[in-house]
């Protein structure tokens, strides 16, 4: 991979967990392969000023996510999408997800055999519905715009970014030192979700 190369799975991977009583059944939705990173969409994202640190590749792994939660919110209400809330499990969820990403060497969403949900279920978010979008670049090469911009390029990814069925949003970063053909990479994970909300 180039110095300043990007990749994404374009597997916006969903899931969605019907109940009556018990767990009846799961949709899985892959959209496989990996593709490098995209020119930005037609529709461009919003300035600076709109979402800060959007385009500051230097800036702090909190300041870029903070980043990408508005660029998500914004593209999603450009689209008539309710704006995502964030919870901290789920950046924890996506936070867990990336460090196993790394720990196993695979830019996957079941990473050393994993389940895709691992990562939700160890933080005891119970989902009706669950999304993934998964990011590698060179540290320090890319923005939030960036790495947004990616997704929205990609079918599966953007279709995550603007499902209707979700209410949550987390997102984090995480360093891989010399895994990924690189001395420094850097993994997004976005975690997408809605509540399972028990009938009574």
């Amino acid at each position: 991979m180039a110095s300043s190369g990007a990749r994404s799975i374009d597997r916006g991977f969903a899931l969605r967990a019907a109940l009556s009583v018990s767990l009846l059944g799961a949709l899985f939705a892959l959209f496989l392969g990996v593709r490098a990173a995209e020119a930005a969409p037609s529709t461009p994202l919003p300035s600076v000023a709109a979402c800060p640190g959007a385009d500051d590749r230097a800036a702090s792994e909190a300041a870029q996510r903070a980043a990408i939660v508005c660029l998500v919110n914004v593209a999603r209400s450009r689209a008539s999408k309710a704006r995502l809330a964030t919870p901290p499990k789920l950046r924890k969820a996506a936070a867990l997800k990336g460090h196993v990403v790394v720990s196993c060497g695979q830019l996957s969403h079941t990473p050393c055999g994993a389940a895709p949900t691992e990562a939700i279920r160890q933080v005891g978010y119970r989902y009706a519905w669950f999304g993934e979008n998964l990011w590698l670049g060179t540290w320090g090469h890319f923005s939030a715009r960036q790495v947004v911009d990616s997704w929205l390029n990609a079918p599966g990814h953007r279709a995550n970014i603007l499902r209707t069925g979700f209410e949550h949003f987390g997102v984090a970063r995480v360093r891989a030192n010399g895994v990924f053909g690189e001395p420094s990479t850097a993994i997004w994970v976005a975690t997408f979700a809605s509540p399972l909300h028990s009938s009574t």
